[in-house]
């Protein structure tokens, strides 16, 4: 069974690029990314990549995207944490919710989807990567 990677961020950028050397070494690549539009584009380039629609900051839209996963990949060998929101930098004139939203993006997501796919990795000695710009 090939093995699968699920990503953060994959439809652009550093996010994208991922996606597609995962693809060049023979995974299964399922991302998620809160651009409909260049997402299903991207996805529909290749038969091995799937796409799921969803804002990383919402923990259900999270835990949908593991199952969605693990539908279409069967298992999650790899987990690419690379969702990112910078507002111009911490010291900009972001109010408290907006700072909770780069909180949530940056610091929670990663931590929920390692969790939610904390005994898949163990069963499948996977590994977690957590980009950070």
């Amino acid at each position: 069974m090939q093995r699968g990677v699920i990503v953060t961020g994959g439809a652009h950028g550093i996010g994208k690029q991922i996606c597609l050397d995962f693809l060049s070494a023979g995974y299964n690549v399922c991302f998620m990314d809160i651009d409909e539009k260049l997402s299903s584009e991207f996805a529909n380039q290749h038969s091995n990549l799937f796409y799921y629609c969803g804002d990383v900051a919402n923990k259900n839209s999270l835990k949908e995207f593991v199952e969605f996963s693990m539908e279409k990949l069967q298992r999650i060998d790899v987990l690419v944490n690379n969702a990112c929101r910078g507002n111009n930098g911490i010291l900009s004139n972001l109010d408290y919710d907006g700072f909770d939203y780069v909180l949530s993006v940056g610091l929670k997501a990663p931590y929920e989807l390692s969790r939610l796919c904390k005994d898949e990795l163990i069963k499948n000695k996977g590994r977690i990567i957590n980009i950070a710009s």
